[in-house]
């Protein structure tokens, strides 16, 4: 700035020079030079603007989920297979038919104020179908990336997705749960038990995961209809909405809690959630006197014993 200053003095000088030289030669010598020049004046700063993540836009989103190769977990829960969708399709090697995008949903999961995109990836075998719910997360250079939970699951002979939209807190899903114990003969007549569940995005130790948030906290990725609605009610133990040291709790060790077997849930090296640190299983929260049941079912995690 004081170079500035000094900058506009020396022009004011020149510029005073030549006024009293054309007065000279005009005989106005008496006007007053400062009115009769005019003063420089510094330049306006530039402003200078914020830069802001821009991320990739809906069409981008649906753009890149179109020709990628995806994570396709086999019942929602099994360790996932690889499958190069190209123009929103793919064949696998046994014939299995796989179509990406028949719904979706954008919002921002992650709080990180970029787009994200929560999609369907469908799987026909012969008469079997299975839709799986996804959420490709978008990135500042309009990548995504998958993560590789699925978040809800329909499918013939299994449960039902009615809805799944955006809300403030996340994606509200909502729909039916298929009762295992009605038997394969009237499994096709649909699905049971009514559930909505809000969940979004987390990142626990440097890995993203997808956490419910209502009606309780709990996993967020596919949770099935446990199909043992009764047991001895625990407490004394964590109870994680993730599997991994540091996730948030689902349940707190002084709180009771009905803990649910998942029998279809695999136990081995093909589990997608289940491993030797971690088990997996579904819960429902229980009054302190660990009699009454109350809520809906959720799943969650405990560290094996």
């Amino acid at each position: 700035m004081i170079g500035g200053r000094r900058a506009a003095a020396l022009l004011a000088i020149a510029g005073l020079a030549v006024g009293l030289a054309a007065c000279a030669d005009t005989g106005t010598g008496n006007q007053d030079p400062d009115e009769s020049t005019p003063t420089p004046t510094e330049a306006a700063p530039t402003a200078t603007a914020e830069t802001e993540p821009t991320g990739p836009t809906e069409d981008e989103l649906r753009a890149v989920v179109a020709d990628a190769e995806w994570l396709y977990s086999p019942e929602g829960l099994r360790e996932p297979i690889a499958v190069t969708i190209a123009a929103g399709a793919a064949t696998d090697d046994i014939g299995r038919i796989y179509t990406v995008g028949e719904e979706d949903v954008p919002a921002d999961l992650n709080g990180d104020g970029l787009l994200d995109l929560a999609v369907t990836i469908d799987q026909l075998d012969g008469n079997g179908f299975e839709r799986l719910w996804y959420v490709w997360l978008g990135a500042e250079d309009g990548s995504a990336s998958q993560l590789e939970y699925p978040i809800a699951r329909a499918s013939r002979c299994g449960d039902s997705i009615t809805s799944v939209t955006a809300v403030d807190e996340g994606l509200r899903i909502e729909g039916t749960l298929y009762d295992p114990s009605l038997g394969i003969d009237v499994c096709a007549d649909g699905s049971s038990e009514e559930f909505a569940r809000t969940v979004d995005v987390r990142e626990f130790g440097g890995e993203a995961y997808p956490v419910q948030s209502e009606p309780i906290a709990a996993w967020g990725g596919h949770c099935p209809r446990s199909s043992w609605q009764d047991g001895e009610a625990m407490t004394e133990t964590d109870v994680t909405v993730a599997p991994v040291e540091g996730a948030d709790t689902a349940v707190a060790a002084d709180s009771w809690f009905l803990p649910l077997g998942l029998s279809d849930a695999p136990r081995d090296d093909l589990a997608l959630v289940w491993s030797d640190e971690m088990s997996f299983f579904a819960f429902m929260h229980v009054e302190s006197d660990g009699a009454t049941a109350f809520g809906e079912q959720a799943c969650g995690f405990t560290a094996a014993p």
